[in-house]
């Protein structure tokens, strides 16, 4: 039997490093890609939905729902390998259980929360000043795209309660308290976050994601159950 030298040893070591290293680059290049594309993911949060949307490596976390041990289940699945930032933290109302866990878990840079017209929001557990919004309002994100936020303060408006739109090149995305009251043309795809959908108007959407089955009961709704996630491409 041949005789192993230390060289031929200290050898064998550089390359399987190397060999290492190279299949780490690989994966982790190929998970960093994955996130740079834009994409909404839905987030089971019990009785209702929470939303985490990315966008040309901007990440924004919206919070509806009322379990925080299924919301974190459904982030944690969202966000394999390495805990990618959150920038933003939009708050919903009524989402204050869930909103806590949120901050405690993404450590945003700033948090938004949606007055409610109906009630007054408990305090969410947030160190720093929030940024509230009473009126309809637009973030622009990185020039890619536009998140209009409806706090639903209109009493003529075409989608009950809260509301989001999400307009990219790509198409564009609603996330709601419920279902609209008229079809929107343009919407890819809607999100229905609030524990009531209410009866649903016929959409052009391809994708529509809710907690409930809505009272019409039409074909294409997926139900997201607490703790599950589903990823739309936008």
């Amino acid at each position: 039997m041949m005789r192993r030298t230390r060289r031929w040893w200290l050898k064998q070591i550089a390359m399987s490093f190397a060999l290492g290293v190279l299949i780490s680059v690989f994966f982790i290049s190929r998970w960093e890609r994955g996130y740079a594309d834009s994409a909404v993911i839905v987030l089971g949060s019990g009785d209702g939905l929470s939303t985490l949307v990315d966008v040309d490596a901007t990440r924004i976390l919206i919070v509806s729902g009322n379990d925080p041990a299924e919301f974190a289940n459904a982030l944690a699945d969202a966000r394999p390998g390495q805990t990618p930032r959150i920038d933003l933290v939009v708050v919903t109302p009524s989402a204050t259980r869930i909103a806590a866990r949120a901050i405690e878990i993404a450590d945003p840079g700033q948090v938004l929360v949606i007055e409610s017209p109906t009630f007054e929001e408990e305090p969410i557990g947030w160190q720093n000043p929030t940024t509230r919004v009473s009126a309809v309002s637009t973030i622009v994100i990185k020039d890619r795209a536009k998140m209009e936020i409806d706090p639903g303060f209109s009493i003529d408006s075409a989608t009950p309660g809260w509301s989001i739109r999400i307009r990219t090149n790509a198409g564009e995305v609603l996330i709601s308290e419920r279902s609209p009251l008229v079809s929107l043309a343009g919407i890819g795809a809607f999100v229905i976050a609030g524990p009531d959908a209410g009866v649903m108007i016929p959409s052009e959407a391809t994708r529509i994601a809710s907690s409930t089955i809505p009272l019409s009961n039409p074909e294409g709704v997926i139900r997201i159950s607490p703790g599950a996630t589903m990823r739309i491409e936008i």
